[in-house]
């Protein structure tokens, strides 16, 4: 991981950013040009988690900060936390959250 100083920092809701790039291997079938098939199935997996206990609230009724906070709270009682399987949907979350 490599922090790129020169780009400034940006502060968004409170939260210092600073942009940097990482570089890696992956294996060829493991990458896909289809965004919305991995939504699909991100949102699914919202669904299916959320309505454990109560209805799914849709990705914009929070923040990315407070799906971040939310999630390991929530569903921390039940084992959705931000990690293994959930990983794509705290993703779709953050990326579909309210601005």
């Amino acid at each position: 991981m490599k922090l790129d100083p020169k780009s400034g920092e940006k502060t968004v809701q409170g939260n210092v950013w600073v942009r940097s790039s990482a570089q890696g291997w992956v294996p060829a079938k493991a990458i896909t040009t289809n965004i919305n098939a991995l939504w699909a199935k991100a949102k699914a997996r919202h669904a299916d988690a959320c309505s454990t206990c109560h209805a799914a609230p849709a990705a914009n009724h929070f923040t990315a900060n407070q799906w971040a906070t939310l999630l390991p709270v929530r569903g921390g009682r039940t084992g959705h936390t931000r990690k293994g399987a959930n990983e794509l949907m705290f993703r779709w979350l953050q990326e579909h959250a309210k601005n």
